[in-house]
Protein backbone atom coordinates (compact mmCIF):
# COMPACT_ATOMS: atom_id res chain seq x y z
CA UNK A 1 0.00 0.00 0.00
CA UNK A 2 1.40 2.89 -0.76
CA UNK A 3 2.48 5.76 1.79
CA UNK A 4 -0.28 8.46 1.71
CA UNK A 5 1.99 10.81 3.19
CA UNK A 6 3.93 11.00 0.02
CA UNK A 7 1.04 12.17 -2.29
CA UNK A 8 -0.82 14.42 -0.29
CA UNK A 9 -3.06 15.35 -3.14
CA UNK A 10 -4.12 11.35 -4.10
CA UNK A 11 -4.75 11.58 -0.31
CA UNK A 12 -7.06 14.37 -0.35
CA UNK A 13 -9.05 12.60 -3.75
CA UNK A 14 -8.94 9.76 -1.66
CA UNK A 15 -10.26 11.71 1.44
CA UNK A 16 -13.43 13.56 -0.60
CA UNK A 17 -14.76 10.44 -2.34
CA UNK A 18 -14.98 8.62 0.87
CA UNK A 19 -16.39 11.20 2.22
CA UNK A 20 -18.97 11.63 -0.96
CA UNK A 21 -19.82 8.07 -0.98
CA UNK A 22 -20.37 7.61 2.60
CA UNK A 23 -23.27 10.92 2.32
CA UNK A 24 -24.15 9.56 -0.59
CA UNK A 25 -24.64 5.96 1.53
CA UNK A 26 -26.67 7.54 4.44
CA UNK A 27 -29.39 9.36 1.66
CA UNK A 28 -30.53 5.54 0.93
CA UNK A 29 -33.09 3.98 3.02
CA UNK A 30 -32.60 2.05 5.67
CA UNK A 31 -32.30 -1.52 5.01
CA UNK A 32 -30.75 -0.81 1.83
CA UNK A 33 -28.02 0.99 3.84
CA UNK A 34 -27.91 -1.78 6.11
CA UNK A 35 -27.08 -4.62 3.17
CA UNK A 36 -24.63 -2.54 1.71
CA UNK A 37 -22.79 -2.01 4.71
CA UNK A 38 -22.77 -5.26 6.29
CA UNK A 39 -21.96 -6.64 2.73
CA UNK A 40 -18.75 -3.89 1.88
CA UNK A 41 -17.27 -2.92 5.49
CA UNK A 42 -17.96 -6.21 7.41
CA UNK A 43 -17.43 -9.05 4.83
CA UNK A 44 -20.66 -10.82 5.71
CA UNK A 45 -21.39 -13.22 3.28
CA UNK A 46 -25.08 -13.36 1.62
CA UNK A 47 -26.41 -16.11 4.35
CA UNK A 48 -24.94 -13.96 7.49
CA UNK A 49 -26.64 -10.81 5.85
CA UNK A 50 -30.01 -13.12 5.40
CA UNK A 51 -29.68 -13.90 9.06
CA UNK A 52 -29.12 -10.48 10.59
CA UNK A 53 -31.74 -8.63 8.45
CA UNK A 54 -34.30 -11.67 8.02
CA UNK A 55 -34.59 -11.90 4.53
CA UNK A 56 -34.28 -15.13 2.73
CA UNK A 57 -30.90 -15.54 1.15
CA UNK A 58 -32.38 -15.00 -2.41
CA UNK A 59 -33.71 -11.76 -1.18
CA UNK A 60 -30.25 -10.46 0.39
CA UNK A 61 -28.15 -11.08 -2.70
CA UNK A 62 -31.14 -9.08 -4.70
CA UNK A 63 -31.01 -6.21 -1.69
CA UNK A 64 -27.12 -5.89 -2.00
CA UNK A 65 -27.75 -5.89 -5.95
CA UNK A 66 -29.82 -3.09 -6.11
CA UNK A 67 -28.57 -0.81 -2.86
CA UNK A 68 -25.17 -1.14 -5.19
CA UNK A 69 -27.34 -0.15 -8.22
CA UNK A 70 -28.55 2.86 -6.20
CA UNK A 71 -25.63 4.24 -4.71
CA UNK A 72 -23.75 4.04 -8.20
CA UNK A 73 -26.56 6.25 -9.67
CA UNK A 74 -26.10 8.74 -6.54
CA UNK A 75 -22.74 8.95 -7.48
CA UNK A 76 -23.17 8.98 -11.41
CA UNK A 77 -21.47 5.22 -11.67
CA UNK A 78 -21.30 2.96 -14.27
CA UNK A 79 -21.77 -0.75 -12.65
CA UNK A 80 -18.77 -1.54 -12.20
CA UNK A 81 -16.59 1.25 -12.39
CA UNK A 82 -15.89 1.77 -8.60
Amino acid sequence: MPDQAANPDQAAVNHDDFRQTMAAVHTLPEIDRTVLLLRAEQDLSYEEIAAVTGLSVAAAKVKVFRARAKLAALLHLNPGEK
